[in-house]
């Protein structure tokens, strides 16, 4: 099993790159930007929205018609 405390770092730091690219790209789904964090972190996208939706229940499933068309929200916390 892995380290509770790296996990956490790396989510932690999941989030704020999820932030950051919501922040630079507004008008871009979140379904895209989602993709992007889980490219950069080698982790599937389902990880990714998991990770995410336990600090940000508005982030919607992806994989739902909803998901695909929903904007990333602008008014994110600060980092």
């Amino acid at each position: 099993p892995r380290d509770a405390a790296i996990l956490q770092r790396r989510n932690i730091f999941i989030l704020q790159r999820f932030r950051y690219h919501c922040k630079r790209n507004p008008k871009w789904r979140t379904d895209a930007i989602l993709e992007m964090v889980a490219e950069e972190f080698f982790l599937s996208i389902v990880t990714v929205t998991k990770i995410i939706r336990q600090d940000d229940q508005t982030v919607p499933d992806p994989r739902t018609k909803a998901g695909k068309k929903h904007k990333c929200a602008t008014q994110q916390q600060p980092d």
